[in-house]
């Protein structure tokens, strides 16, 4: 009957996803790349370097790992450009949920040093604020942005913070 088909292939699928692939053959595959594979996305150019390993013996489970490193980016922010000085993704689905994701950026304002890094694990996002000498988050962003303090902003400048602001938080 078809209410038999369904459970029976709803089964198999269950089974299916908790199961791991088993290697057909021997093997150690090690994959080298320099300055050449490019990251792009909205706002964002990127190029990394880096590698990945596969290595397995037949009938065991396949185990791979790979780990790039930024070597130059730019990031768009509110049509402001903010060169990467640093990134890094690291993945191994052999260890559960080792997924990473980090970028930072530095600029020079005024006599101000300023930093935004984003780190991404897994479903956790975080957006750290980072300066020389300390300042608030909103004033980072501000040099970041206009290259002045969110105290000499003028009110369209403000929002446009506030808009920015809103959308990092919230992802979007």
């Amino acid at each position: 009957s078809t209410q038999m088909i369904e459970k029976f292939t709803k089964k198999k699928s269950k089974e299916n996803k908790n199961k791991m692939i088993l290697s057909p053959i021997n093997t150690d595959i090690n994959i080298k790349i320099d300055n050449i594979l490019e990251a792009n996305g909205p706002g964002l150019e990127t190029t990394w370097k880096g590698g990945a390993t596969v290595k397995c013996k037949k009938g065991n489970p396949i185990n791979w790992d790979a780990k790039l490193s930024l070597v130059t980016g730019k990031y768009i922010i509110a049509n402001k450009k903010l060169k990467l000085t640093s990134g890094e993704v690291i993945s191994n689905p052999n260890i559960k949920g080792l997924f990473t994701l980090m970028l930072a950026g530095s600029k020079k304002s005024n006599n101000d040093v300023v930093e935004l890094k984003f780190i991404q694990k897994q479903n956790n996002t975080q957006i750290e604020f980072f300066s020389q000498p300390m300042k608030s988050k909103q004033d980072i962003l501000a040099l970041l942005l206009f290259d002045k303090y969110n105290s000499e902003l003028t009110s369209s400048e403000a929002y446009s913070l506030g808009i920015t602001i809103q959308s990092l938080v919230s992802g979007k």
